[in-house]
């Protein structure tokens, strides 16, 4: 049974109805060809109602010298998010092969207050790459 995995009892607690989310746990990789692990079981939600992909700059900040500067206008239910950086990335999905290192661009939350609301996101950008390689 994977971590994210409940049963259909799990789904209501003390009378409320809670929806499963599709979340997993994520790996940051560093090193040549990203063997070892900078950050591990950060919290990730798959989001097919996202175009891009984003990660939280505190996980990011190991590849400063890597960061690209962009000028991007999020529109969200609580406003606009714009964001000012990106970051090409390797990880892991511990969940699906802990071994197969994954590359690719990110977004960079540098908000201070809740922002992304979870340590990633993975959106269209990479889901889309995932189905047509069979991955997930």
């Amino acid at each position: 049974m994977l971590l994210n995995e409940i049963d259909a009892d799990q789904l209501t607690i003390s009378g409320k109805t809670r929806h499963a989310t599709p979340t997993t746990f994520v790996n940051i990789r560093k090193g040549k060809q990203g063997r070892h692990i900078e950050w591990m079981g950060l919290f990730l939600l798959f989001d097919s109602g996202t175009s891009e992909s984003f990660v939280r700059e505190k996980y990011v900040k190991h590849l400063k010298h890597k960061f690209v500067k962009c000028n991007d206008d999020y529109e969200i239910a609580g406003g606009i998010f714009t964001i000012n950086k990106e970051v090409k990335l390797r990880f892991s999905l511990p969940e699906f092969g802990p071994s197969k290192i994954i590359t690719s661009k990110f977004k960079i939350d540098s908000s201070t207050d809740n922002g992304i609301g979870y340590d990633m996101i993975i959106g269209q950008d990479i889901l889309s790459i995932f189905r047509n390689r069979h991955f997930l």
